[in-house]
């Protein structure tokens, strides 16, 4: 069995980036034991962080041989600080409209402890709240979520579990 070695498969990384998009060969990449070398690449292909462009049937030992290999773009995401375009273009957007935030607080204040006239008055206010008022509100609510975690995720945690 070979060694899935962190370091080795980080060397193995940087050392395609050097000559990406072209690729090198296996003898000038870093790595004492061939073995450990191959099953590293292999792992790594398997992750598509690298893409094999040579292999050979099988080596002495019966295991199939990685020749020649290039990083591939999910590989150079991977080793960069902030993710590469994998981090820009893998963010999700939420996107509430007005309407539905609006609902989402009344029904909040409908389950609220506050007297049935304040609730009325409240209701009113929030179907009338300009979309200024709509943004100040979504932000409180996002301060209020961050300061009671545990709340958020009992929330979150009901939602995950259905």
């Amino acid at each position: 069995m070979n060694n899935l070695d962190r370091a080795l498969q980080l060397s193995i990384l940087e050392d395609l980036r050097q000559t990406y998009p072209s690729e090198r060969d296996r003898s000038e990449l870093r790595g004492e034991d061939h073995e450990d070398l191959q099953g590293n690449l292999f792992y790594l292909e398997e992750h598509g962080l690298i893409e094999a462009m040579a292999k050979m049937g099988r080596n002495t030992t019966g295991n199939p041989t990685i020749i020649t290999a290039f990083i591939t773009a999910k590989g150079l995401d991977f080793i960069e600080d902030d993710g590469g375009l994998t981090a820009i273009l893998g963010k999700v957007t939420v996107r509430i409209d007005a309407d539905q935030f609006r609902d989402l607080i009344a029904g909040a204040v409908q389950r609220s402890d506050l007297p049935a006239e304040k609730k009325s008055t409240f209701l009113q206010r929030i179907k009338e709240l300009p979309a200024k008022g709509l943004e100040a509100a979504v932000l409180k609510a996002v301060e209020l979520a961050v300061e009671h975690p545990d709340a958020v995720a009992r929330a979150v945690g009901s939602v995950i579990s259905q």
